[in-house]
This record gives structure tokens, sequence and C-alpha cells, in this order.
């Protein structure tokens, strides 16, 4: 193996290493807080791709009006959803995490 392969895949590896310590130190953080794993941004960017894709996709709307849409449509989804759930702590505290909020 070439020394200019050689040290491009070492810093490939280095750069990988670096993303995956910061993922895990962002974990270990947020378990240390809640003692529980934090999910919620991936469900937010699905939701919000899933809504948008059918904003420009069946109804046809522009980007900018698609994305006023489904943010709309996220926000008042948080509101209903912690109306519903502020009497019960424990259960607002879960779907908190679950990203439902």
């Amino acid at each position: 193996m070439e020394l200019s392969t050689l040290l491009q895949q070492l810093v490939n590896g280095v750069q990988s290493g670096a993303i995956y310590a910061l993922i895990a130190v962002g974990y270990t953080m947020v378990y240390g807080i809640l003692r529980m794993i934090n999910f919620s941004p991936r469900e937010g960017y699905m939701s919000g791709a899933v809504l948008g894709g059918l904003m420009l996709g069946v109804i046809e709307l522009s980007r900018n009006r698609a994305r006023g849409v489904v943010y709309s449509l996220k926000k008042e989804r948080g509101r209903l959803l912690e109306s519903l759930l502020a009497p019960a702590e424990e259960l607002r505290f879960r779907a908190a995490n679950c990203g439902a909020l």
C-alpha cells in the first residue's frame, strides 16, 4: 500500500472516530441528565420530511409554503399533545422522550 493511501485512510478513520465520539458524548450527557435515551430529533425530521413530501407532491405547494404548513402542523400537534398530557406528568415526560412533543 502506498504511503499517501495509508495516510488518507488514517485521516478518514480519525474523522469517523471523532464523529462517533461526538455522538456518544451527546447520548451520554442526555442519559446522565434524563436517565433515558432521547430519540426525538429523528422522529421530528422524519415526520417533517413525510409531511413536506405530501405538501410538495400531492398538494403541489411551493417549497416555502410547504415549509410553513409543515411547521404549523407540527406546532399544533405539539400543542394538542401537550394539552392532553398536561395532567399526567410521567406520561408527558415519556411522550417528550419519544419525540411526540
